[in-house]
């Protein structure tokens, strides 16, 4: 089986938090296809490994800036950093 460049996905873990067992990952995906520019990119969020939030941005900075936002407010609510 044959993969094309279009097919590959960079992964790329913005931060992990964790609450008593539960884990929240913040992931980008840069996912270059013929519908997209190369500069899109998707920031999902992961509840215990399982898609919660998945949100395409046109540039890195704009989903860095949300999935910080969202940390923030993670972290008032008592999560704390794990990597």
């Amino acid at each position: 089986m044959t993969t094309s460049l279009s097919s590959t996905r960079a992964v790329e873990r913005v931060w992990r938090v964790r609450k008593d067992w539960r884990i929240l990952d913040a992931r980008l995906l840069a996912d270059p296809c013929e519908n997209a520019s190369s500069t899109d990119v998707e920031l999902q969020l992961f509840y215990n490994g399982e898609l919660l939030y998945g949100r395409r941005w046109p540039s890195r900075d704009v989903a860095i800036r949300d999935a910080n936002s969202k940390l923030k407010a993670l972290q008032i609510a008592g999560w704390a950093t794990h990597w």
